[in-house]
């Protein structure tokens, strides 16, 4: 007796109505498409993971994975690229507006381009300077003239100034400071006082250095005498 055969043409058994193959590939449904490679494979149907196998086989997938990174670096770097080039232009085109600024404005007073780029500037720095300067030296002149009186705690003599004045020149200053650096004077703190209390205390100090002048002056005076005697 002959042996039964399959539809496909392949042998098979008395008790099945295909062979194995056919009975396989009827189990396993149809092929699928690789993603990577494009080649038919089989993968077990899911309906919780649908695309659950996507390509034929590991390799096929880390190609995938690496192709994929370099593609994304690629776009990082061209990315950045443009970043760069659009940040430069903008860099380029801030500076040559902020010359053409400077180049449209001059100074209200000498007629010199502005230097400066704080917003309605209308002086150069070096005519700010003298206007600051002319200020100061105004106010000084109007604060002798009009301003409150004070004593020198140094020389004794009474001046106008401001209110926070103390003593009636520089040189007074610096004659008090090395006095009572030299000397070791426990003067107090005068800039800190009111402006009476400053006179009073000044008045005192001031009477008190003068007194240590003349006792200063008749020690010097009576040790020259002393020596010219000594001489003879």
């Amino acid at each position: 007796m002959a042996q039964p055969r399959c539809a496909c043409g392949q042998p098979k058994s008395y008790r099945t109505a295909q062979c194995w193959t056919c009975y396989n590939a009827g189990r396993r449904g149809p092929s699928y498409q690789c993603l990577g490679c494009g080649a038919a494979f089989w993968r077990f149907h899911s309906p919780t993971k649908r695309d659950a196998r996507r390509y034929c086989s590991r390799a096929c997938f880390f190609a995938m994975k690496k192709t994929r990174a370099a593609e994304n670096q690629r776009v990082i770097q061209a990315r950045k690229q443009s970043e760069s080039v659009e940040s430069e232009i903008h860099r380029a085109l801030r500076q040559e507006a902020q010359r053409t600024l400077l180049a449209l404005r001059l100074c209200a007073e000498c007629g010199g381009p502005l230097s400066r780029l704080s917003p309605g500037g209308r002086f150069c720095r070096r005519c700010v300077a003298y206007r600051i300067a002319t200020a100061i030296s105004r106010g000084r002149r109007a604060s002798r003239e009009v301003g409150p009186e004070h004593l020198c705690p140094n020389c004794g003599q009474t001046f106008r100034g401001h209110v926070q004045d103390v003593y009636c020149s520089l040189h007074c200053a610096k004659q008090y400071k090395a006095r009572h650096d030299r000397c070791g004077d426990t003067y107090p703190t005068l800039s800190h006082m009111p402006l009476d209390e400053r006179n009073q205390i000044a008045e005192l100090i001031a009477l008190t250095r003068a007194a240590y002048r003349k006792i200063d002056q008749v020690r010097k005076s009576g040790i020259s005498e002393i020596e010219s005697e000594v001489s003879r």
